[in-house]
């Protein structure tokens, strides 16, 4: 009889995919979705006032949030900040950039300690 080990990071990032809607639709068809998406995942931790993405730069990557809170902000005409959306735990940074190859026209910045999980193209 073999015991049945279930790895805790393993499971934390699959119930985080899961929770995305990005990715519902994918892992419903395919029950092994998860697990393969799961391996391609890279930890990472931003500072309070550290900038995740910056305007212009090349997004080769989808960010999950996956604690704390990030704002997108933009630069008026006027050289004025403006805050696009206040981002928390489960919102997802990147994906139409990183999908058509576009360039980001804001900052993410943080607005705590944050730690995203990233999946690069």
């Amino acid at each position: 009889r073999t015991l049945d080990y279930k790895d805790p990071w393993k499971e934390f990032k699959r119930k985080v995919i899961a929770e995305i809607e990005y990715f519902k639709e994918a892992a419903a068809k395919n029950p092994f979705f998860l697990d393969e998406v799961q391996y391609h995942l890279e930890e990472e931790y931003f500072e309070k006032g550290s900038e995740i993405v910056g305007p212009d730069c090349s997004l080769k990557q989808i960010i999950f949030i996956v604690q704390g809170a990030v704002e997108l902000i933009v630069f008026d005409q006027n050289g004025q900040e403006k805050v696009l959306e206040s981002l928390g735990q489960g919102d997802v940074i990147g994906q139409y950039s990183s999908l058509f190859d576009e360039t980001p026209i804001f900052s993410a910045v943080a607005k705590s300690r944050v730690r995203v999980l990233t999946l690069d193209q």
